[in-house]
């Protein structure tokens, strides 16, 4: 069962940074003085967010990225950053990335491939010191409530539903945010009292990136004649984040009882529900658009179908149930045990999982057998049938599912079919009472 905690909003003016910071780390369960690692640019945000935890008691160390895309500006951050973690009494560590060829390898844009990496490298850095015996308690993130509402229009631009109108989240796995409530004046006003400087990136400045307009040029527009609009947005997510937890309850609730424990889900059955289409895309958490969903939908009745998600995700259809398939592009080809035994050791196996030949076979020339991946047209001349049958027919006789049938193997000689691998035997080199030795092949 997922566990769910409700944020309570805090009065960053009235309580103070540090305030904020430990009521928020102790309503997650987190112990007064644990050891916290905190994202760290140099930025106005992650120095209020380092030195107010710092203040409010926990052990930190800082995380920084350098992706050396401003030149000397981004070697200048990472220095401010070393000794802006030394004054604060924390340790640090940094990391460089080379962004141009995590684009060229993914085709993702400058934003992504940075985030990406980022929280790529946070993730492994956390499992690091947990495998050294550091446990440190979460990652701290230090997005505001400002960036809640930038997300928030640049996921209405795009058509999200729910669950990106409902924002940046309060906590994601080891991903926390302390400040996601707190106004981006009270950041500076906390800096300002204390006297902490920070670094500013000059490419906020920019309209290259999206948010950067949404940040700069449309709210504070809309901010000027309708006063209040930031605050009500802010009501607004909260009220769908409300909206989202308790769809999330109802689909896990709901959906347990179409999923199996692998993960596969009886569409077939969900199919006759009202609302299908909703329920499996929220089931499946967004990996097939909307539209994917629709289409497995009225193809429910078919088998061998594939449809392509987020992120590489693939599912198969197969007689009535969706398998999440990822990865089934790279096929691991079966390794065989060949052993010569004498005629008496031979028992018939009619299972399929073993092949039994004459004891000629071992003579013949290896050059001449092949193990491969069964195509479409093959043809077969099965043990005690007459004629041939085609090997996706044998297949489906042996009920190997539509997922299985894309890992199938026939081990052939000279262009004949002797063995689709742990399904059915051929006829050739059959076994006979005039056989004076036996090749048994079994899968190691």
């Amino acid at each position: 069962m997922t566990m769910r905690m409700e944020q309570k909003r805090i009065d960053s003016t009235r309580d103070g940074l540090p305030q904020v910071v430990n009521d928020f780390f102790k309503s997650r369960g987190i112990p007064d003085g644990a050891f916290i690692l905190v994202a760290y640019s140099g930025g106005a945000d992650s120095t209020a967010l380092l030195a107010s935890a710092v203040e409010a008691g926990y052990r930190c160390r800082a995380l920084h990225c350098n992706f050396h895309l401003r030149g000397d500006e981004s070697d200048r951050d990472e220095s401010f950053s070393r000794a802006m973690a030394e004054e604060l009494g924390c340790g640090i560590d940094v990391v460089n990335f080379d962004v141009g060829a995590r684009m060229g390898s993914t085709g993702e844009s400058v934003e992504m491939a940075c985030r990406e990496l980022r929280y790529e490298w946070f993730s492994r850095r956390y499992a690091e010191l947990m495998d050294a015996g550091d446990k440190p308690a979460c990652v701290a993130i230090a997005h505001h409530e400002s960036d809640n509402v930038e997300t928030f229009f640049l996921n209405l631009i795009r058509g999200s539903g729910l669950k990106g109108l409902a924002s940046i989240s309060y906590c994601r796995g080891i991903f926390l945010r302390p400040l996601l409530d707190v106004a981006k004046a009270d950041i500076i006003e906390y800096l300002n009292r204390r006297g902490l400087e920070y670094v500013e990136d000059s490419s906020n400045s920019s309209d290259a990136y999206k948010r950067n307009i949404i940040r700069n040029r449309i709210l504070p527009s809309l901010e000027e004649r309708l006063p209040g609009l930031c605050r009500g947005v802010e009501h607004s997510i909260e009220n769908l984040r409300r909206d989202k937890e308790l769809l999330e309850v109802l689909v896990e609730r709901v959906g347990e009882g179409y999923v199996d424990a692998d993960g596969t889900v009886d569409v077939m059955a969900l199919s006759a529900m009202p609302c299908a289409e909703v329920m499996l895309f929220h089931m499946l958490d967004g990996a097939l658009s909307f539209h994917e969903v629709k289409k497995v939908l009225r193809s429910v009745g078919m088998s061998g179908r594939w449809f392509n998600g987020r992120s590489g995700a693939r599912f198969l259809l197969d007689r009535g149930r969706l398998i999440k398939a990822d990865g089934l592009a790279v096929y691991v080809k079966p390794k065989l045990v060949a052993e010569v035994l004498p005629r008496d050791s031979f028992y018939p196996d009619r299972s399929g999982r073993v092949l039994w030949l004459d004891g000629r076979a071992y003579a013949t020339d290896v050059d001449d057998w092949e193990l491969r991946k069964w195509r479409h047209g093959d043809r077969m001349r099965p043990f005690g049938m007459r004629g041939s049958r085609l090997v996706s027919d044998i297949l489906t006789d042996a009920k190997v599912s539509a997922l299985e049938k894309q890992n199938a193997w026939v081990l052939v000689y000279r262009g004949d079919i002797v063995w689709v691998v742990g399904v059915r035997c051929s006829c050739c080199f059959a076994v006979t009472p005039e056989s004076r030795e036996v090749v048994r092949i079994a899968l190691g």
